[in-house]
């Protein structure tokens, strides 16, 4: 939803947690301000890319974490 001034409602309030030059300008990109197709598939496509990049570092820092552990055979090492 956009205002009069053309920016988009709501946005500002996530504060630091977007760019909203740049969310406005991918806005821009669609043909249907009300459907939004394309701006929504660009979103949604980052958001499940940020979510299994997180998944891949979850699961790589599990591996390095016990692999150091039965490397060095640490006490401190506690396996769940």
């Amino acid at each position: 939803m956009q205002s009069e001034e053309g920016s988009v409602g709501g946005i500002e309030e996530l504060g630091e947690n977007i760019d909203v030059a740049t969310f406005e300008q991918i806005l821009e990109m669609d043909d249907d301000e009300d459907d939004r197709e394309f701006s929504r598939s660009i979103v949604f496509g980052f958001f499940e890319q940020a979510e299994t990049t997180f998944q891949e570092m979850e699961t790589a820092l599990y591996v390095k974490t016990t692999v150091m552990c039965h490397i060095t055979s640490s006490p401190q090492c506690m396996y769940d």
